[in-house]
């Protein structure tokens, strides 16, 4: 069945993680990491824990919240932490979190920070330290997107034939690929100026034109 509780994150195309129920040997808070043994059931886990581990999921079958602990002796129920699935967990108060860093059970069942304070201050010194992680503060396009803009974006072609002189007009133009003219834009800019030389149909407008 869906598991709508708090501790499971999704995705939502996957609603059903595989858990299991087995008797809490101590009281268990949600969020916690805790080992599987036949004959005590689930335990806390610890920093030196070595076996695989479940992650405690709140009662929702009862209505209890996360803060709500699964009484010793009674039926708990775990997850299993498989890839390709979220989860919240409990982390011990006061550790800093980077994403994509690893965490490890603390000696409560709750998640240790696996870096120390003395190497997160490392890092924070690393990123700021040196200019070039600064970045530019002005958003413009790559190189790349530059090249690509020619043949993706449109610009302002003769929609027929324009003689020398003529002023321009609306009806006169059309914006057609490739992005290498004025752009559409500037039509209203250049409407009613007159064009210094013939163009044939369909011929991309520069401003050398005018």
């Amino acid at each position: 069945m869906a598991r709508y509780n708090t501790i499971y994150a999704g995705p939502v195309s996957n609603p059903t993680p595989h858990a299991m129920e087995a008797l809490a040997s101590v009281a268990l808070t949600p969020g916690s990491l805790v080992t599987f043994d036949a004959a005590i059931g689930f335990a806390l886990a610890t920093a030196a824990t070595t076996a695989k581990v479940w992650l405690v999921q709140d009662n929702y079958l009862t209505g209890r919240g996360i803060d709500t602990q699964w009484a010793a002796d009674s039926r708990a129920i775990a997850l299993d932490m498989v890839d390709g699935m979220l989860f919240n967990a409990l982390v011990a108060t006061g550790n800093s979190l980077v994403e994509g860093d690893a965490l490890t059970p603390g000696a409560g069942g709750d998640h240790d920070f696996a870096v120390t304070p003395t190497q997160m201050q490392e890092l924070v010194e690393w990123d700021t330290g040196d200019p070039a992680y600064d970045g530019n503060p002005e958003l413009e396009p790559s190189p790349v997107e530059l090249k690509g803009r020619v043949g993706a974006r449109r610009s302002m072609h003769a929609a027929k034939y324009l003689p020398k002189n003529r002023l321009l007009t609306e009806s006169d133009v059309v914006m057609l690929r490739p992005g290498d003219g004025l752009e559409p834009w500037m039509l209203d800019e250049y409407v009613g100026k007159p064009i210094t030389e013939n163009v044939s149909a369909g011929y991309v407008l520069q401003a050398r034109m005018f």
